[in-house]
């Protein structure tokens, strides 16, 4: 017995091979469609994982934000479409907004005003305990009394010295972030 194949039944061959190669195709690109989308949606759960709790720390102190901006940032360049989807989510740039960034340095600000107070307050109790111990026992015009006034009002200076250049420190690199960057 013999099979003879006439030209309709090759034909219906190579078009039926066609159709599966084209059945294969679209498989294949919905496959590859699927597996971008799910490495895409993996990607921006753990963003969100890294980046939420950051927001806690930054609002605990301040100055976690210098840390986490520039991270923020390079993931920004190397991975913009997830970010992207996370600041149409956020209705605004995700992780770190400008109006954030503004409050974040107005926080540090207030907290820097509060210590300030609390700082000037302190020694100042300090100074007035130390000179009614002083006229006490008769050393408030003594040398051991002003130099005991002395050293209190240079340790005074001294932290508020310390901590104020930790302050402009790091209120010139919170300004630093509010700038424009240039596109590089």
């Amino acid at each position: 017995m013999t099979i003879r194949f006439n030209v309709t039944s090759e034909i219906v061959w190579v078009v039926t091979a066609v159709l599966l190669a084209a059945v294969f195709v679209i498989v294949a690109v919905v496959v590859i469609r699927e597996i971008k989308y799910l490495r895409q949606e993996q990607l921006v759960r753990q963003l969100l994982a890294m980046f939420v709790p950051a927001g806690g720390q930054v609002f605990q102190d301040p100055r976690e934000l210098l840390l986490w901006f520039p991270i923020a940032e390079a993931g920004r360049r190397m991975f913009p479409e997830a970010f992207q989807r996370l600041d149409s989510a956020f209705e605004s740039r995700f992780p770190y907004s400008e109006s954030h960034v503004h409050e974040v340095h107005a926080r540090l600000t207030a907290d820097w005003l509060s210590w300030e107070r609390e700082h000037d307050f302190s020694y100042k109790l300090k100074k007035t305990e130390t000179e009614q111990e002083l006229v006490k026992r008769n050393e408030a015009e003594t040398s051991v009394g002003r130099a005991r006034l002395a050293k209190l009002e240079r340790e005074q200076l001294s932290m508020y010295q310390k901590r104020y250049e930790d302050y402009v420190r790091t209120s010139k690199a919170f300004e630093s972030l509010m700038k424009p960057k240039d596109d590089k």
